[in-house]
């Protein structure tokens, strides 16, 4: 007897510091809440440096695609007139057109009709940018498959972004080119300006996503903080022996109990069964 009694005395004292270590529910909500913004933090940062990469290369696509549709309403203007036989150079409408384009966009330095020689026909701008249009783009041939359209030549120079496109005749020979010279530096402030409402964009979606996530997690921390309250209780109560009246008044009688707590009742249920079965046959022999 003396040595369960220093059993249980023992296991008492083990609780006791067993309780002393158990953290407070806090702490685990805190580690929770940085485990959840840290996530959050990592995966935006993550998909933001991808799209870093992808960015630029996107814009540039689609300043390019824009300056094909100013490309193209030049070029089909001038295939309109030397389908009728008439030279390019004849064309006067064609510099009009590019004097509207220069107006229509300020970030357009330039705008040139180069013919097959590499003489200018008609120009918009006072840029000057002969020298950097390679040699390559004179030489060009025209695409044989049907509804393939016409090919886009792109440059990308210190200062410039060059677009052109080839001109071609009605026997399929290139007769010239048609250049579209779009400022570098209006592309990099716009490049720029984009990439910082994408930062704004990054940091407000991790804002609001931290604010749901630990709202969340605030109320799922509360109602388990009360499940391992009332757990905790019974666990004291049941570790210095004392024993809860079957009319005493429950504080949580709204509550509906859940399953660990039942299950702790029920494990407490058979304890004391077994405490009055190993009992029982004690008494009978001291009898």
């Amino acid at each position: 007897m003396a040595s369960l009694t220093a059993e249980h005395d023992g296991a008492g004292t083990a609780g006791s510091s067993g309780d002393k270590a158990i953290p407070k529910g806090g702490s685990l909500m805190g580690r929770l809440g940085l485990t959840l913004v840290f996530v959050l933090l990592f995966s935006v940062s993550l998909s933001a440096l991808l799209a870093y990469f992808n960015f630029e290369k996107r814009h540039r696509e689609l300043i390019s695609s824009r300056l094909q549709v100013m490309l193209d309403e030049v070029r089909l203007g001038i295939d309109y007139g030397t389908g009728l036989g008439l030279p390019v150079s004849s064309l006067t409408e064609t510099g009009e057109q590019l004097k509207n384009l220069v107006k229509a966009d300020p970030a357009i330095d330039k705008a040139v009709v180069y013919s097959a020689q590499k003489q200018r026909l008609f120009q918009a701008g006072s840029a000057e940018i002969s020298g950097l249009i390679p040699p390559g783009w004179f030489q060009q041939v025209a695409n044989e498959v049907p509804g393939s359209g016409v090919h886009l030549l792109i440059r990308e120079t210190d200062d410039y972004l060059l677009v052109a496109e080839p001109i071609f005749n009605t026997f399929n020979v290139q007769s010239g080119i048609v250049v579209l010279a779009y400022s570098r530096g209006a592309y990099q402030a716009e490049n720029a300006m984009l990439m910082k409402q994408q930062a704004w964009q990054s940091g407000l979606g991790v804002l609001v996503s931290a604010l749901v996530g630990l709202s969340f997690l605030w109320l799922m921390m509360r109602r388990l903080r009360r499940q391992i309250l009332r757990l905790s209780g019974s666990l004291d109560r049941q570790l210095k022996g004392d024993a809860v009246p079957e009319k005493a008044p429950n504080v949580n009688a709204l509550q509906p109990p859940d399953e660990l707590e039942a299950r702790f009742q029920l494990l407490h249920d058979r304890v004391q069964e077994a405490q009055k079965a190993s009992s029982n046959p004690s008494d009978s022999r001291q009898k």
